[in-house]
């Protein structure tokens, strides 16, 4: 048996990451086999179990990536703005904004549909209090309507 070295644990690791990242990406979770994703890294399904656990420890160690990429822009939005509150508005902007990005719409499509439903529905909830509660009802149900719009083009697959 050869004895791997830290620094190529660490490479191979890193390989499997940006190429199921990249593959993720390209076809959606569902649709990656694991033989095809190992294949096109170079490396064995040994590995990816060795580092991953299983495919879906692949995908928790690629979202975690992503996640950790994402809170680093948006530190970097918030700790450059003029004041908090500017910092704040513009980091939550530019969190929306990032539910655009095509890697992070493909990456994540894959969510439980009983989890979304859930999600959706307290949304739904806390919005319709929201409205009902404002001095400016007709206003907020555009806005809310405006952001539900939002929310349900970010969870339909592109086919």
């Amino acid at each position: 048996m050869v004895r791997r070295t830290r620094a190529e644990m660490e490479e191979t690791r890193a390989t499997l990451l940006a190429t199921a990242r990249a593959v993720f990406s390209e076809h959606g979770y569902a649709a990656t086999s694991m033989d095809d994703l190992t294949a096109q890294a170079g490396l064995t399904r040994g590995a990816l179990y060795h580092h991953f656990g299983d495919k879906k420890g692949l995908l928790a160690a690629v979202v975690d990536q992503i996640d950790d990429e994402m809170d680093k822009r948006l530190q970097a939005i918030s700790g450059s703005a003029k004041d908090p509150w500017a910092g704040f508005c513009r980091r939550c902007q530019a969190y929306l904004e990032m539910a655009l990005e095509p890697e992070f719409q493909r990456i994540v499509d894959d969510a439980d549909p009983e989890a979304l439903a859930a999600l959706i529905y307290g949304s739904l909830a806390e919005a319709a209090f929201w409205i009902a509660e404002g001095e400016d009802s007709d206003k907020r149900l555009e806005q809310g309507i405006t952001a539900l719009n939002l929310l349900l083009r970010g969870l339909r697959r592109a086919d």
